[in-house]
């Protein structure tokens, strides 16, 4: 338990830090790097705590609510957590298709259990 506990942790501290880095104040990052770490996030989740990782992207949303609209995309008419709750959708099923990856690794036997 304790172990799903950390791994939640720190897919919050780095979706928050997401949220109010990169899409409030506008992180000068490439874009793909942005986005590897993100898809990697999600696949990483499901991984390491399979289905119950399902359940944090939603509280994800929550998380974006007080970041209102971007300050550094002045153009941007939609809050920040409306593209969070747009983009959870993929990100669950990314965390379903890490937690299926490793429960086909740990099916095969090469899991160690």
């Amino acid at each position: 338990m304790r172990y799903k506990l950390t791994v939640s942790a720190g897919y919050f501290a780095l979706m928050a830090s997401w949220v109010y880095f990169v899409a409030d104040r506008g992180l000068n990052a490439p874009e793909l790097i942005l986005a590897l770490t993100l898809v990697g996030a999600q696949l990483a989740l499901g991984v390491a705590i399979r289905w119950w990782g399902l359940l944090l992207p939603p509280l994800v949303v929550l998380i974006a609510v007080p970041a209102g609209v971007s300050d550094a995309y002045p153009s941007a008419e939609l809050p920040i957590w409306f593209g969070i709750l747009i983009a959870a959708g993929p990100a669950c099923l990314l965390i379903a298709v890490g937690a299926i990856a490793r429960t086909i690794y740990e099916a095969n036997g090469e899991g160690g259990g």
